[in-house]
């Protein structure tokens, strides 16, 4: 009995094993994927209405951006099917994947989320 117990957690042990690495390879190619050339569909959505009690003259400076923060927008919005956009965002400002924008600074991740922010579904 002990060996099928054993035998049983040490399987166990590698299906997690397996489990992980793939996940990294996920993460890895998510990360490193050229993203298709496909419109970014309309499902329907109105075009966002001006806030008319927004001044810009009064605006208060941005808060800093996290690099994690500009993945997650980047990210969803890959996955509403805006995967050109995104893309197109990148290759603007020289960029082949959004790691490469880890080290460039806040200005540029402030950039970033707001262009990212600024993609509309169509």
């Amino acid at each position: 009995m002990e060996k099928e117990t054993a035998l049983a957690v040490s399987v166990i042990a590698e299906t997690f094993r397996n489990i992980g690495e793939l996940l990294l390879q996920a993460y890895r190619y998510l990360d490193a994927v050229p993203l298709p050339e496909t419109p970014c569909p309309r499902p329907g959505a109105a075009d966002p209405q001006p806030d008319d009690a927004a001044d810009t003259k009064t605006a208060e400076a941005p808060a800093p951006v996290s690099f994690e923060e500009v993945r997650h927008i980047m990210t969803e919005k890959a996955g509403q099917g805006c995967r050109a956009e995104i893309r197109a965002i990148l290759a603007r400002h020289g960029l082949h994947c959004l790691s490469d924008a880890k080290d460039k600074g806040p200005a540029l991740l402030q950039q970033l989320k707001a262009e990212a922010e600024a993609v509309q579904h169509g």
